[in-house]
């Protein structure tokens, strides 16, 4: 997510050790922003554009692998 892409890093980091130390492997495609801002904003037009991230999980969620996001609690 962009908060902890962008503002929380060490929550994604510590997250990713403790899946690692649990013998997870773990693969992060390369992202963009999901648009959420567009979404709270109500611009569902320039929200609904927004596939970059779909696209770049698709071939991993194909061969069997989960997704994991990160909730945007306060942290």
């Amino acid at each position: 997510t962009c908060l902890v892409d962008y503002h929380e890093g060490d929550v994604g980091r510590a997250n990713v050790a403790v899946l690692e130390k649990n013998h997870v492997w773990v693969v992060r495609p390369e992202q963009q922003c999901c648009g959420m801002r567009f979404f709270e904003m109500g611009d569902m037009r320039q929200y609904s554009r927004r596939r970059f991230n779909l696209k770049a999980l698709q071939p991993w969620v194909q061969r069997g692998y989960d997704v994991v996001v990160l909730p945007q609690a306060a942290v």
